[in-house]
């Protein structure tokens, strides 16, 4: 079986059907157990009646939950009021602009992660 290609599993959750990711070799994969969590939270769609789905299917519907909720994230900005003085309004808009660069480099590192993630987690481990 190619290995970038996963089978769909229906099963009973909460009163309805829902298809699960599973997995097409053994071994570890934290792509699917990420995908499935989002799938029974109704945050990950797969597509209606599908019975297998490719990596890049896959990785692409998790990337747009992954942008989807960075979107939707309240930002310090969203606070701003007319009765907040102009100094504070300065350190918070500077605040902002040091959040959203690590936010960006946060996504980016999710998403260069996101590859790797069909084979396992490389974690190196030093025993003593």
């Amino acid at each position: 079986m190619d290995t970038t290609i996963y089978s769909i599993k229906r099963v009973k959750w909460k009163d309805s059907i829902v298809g699960i990711v599973c997995q097409n070799v053994n071994g570890p994969c934290p792509l699917l157990g990420l995908c499935n969590v989002l799938i029974l939270r109704q945050e990950l769609i797969l597509p209606p009646k599908a019975e297998v789905i490719n990596f890049e299917t896959l990785a692409s519907r998790l990337s747009d939950v992954i942008l989807q909720r960075a979107s939707t994230q309240k930002k310090p900005t969203d606070t701003f009021n007319d009765n907040v003085c102009l100094q504070t309004k300065t350190k918070l808009s500077n605040f902002n602009i040091e959040v959203d660069k690590n936010f960006e480099m946060i996504l980016n590192d999710a998403f260069s992660v996101l590859s790797g993630l069909q084979h396992g987690l490389d974690i190196n481990i030093r025993f003593s």
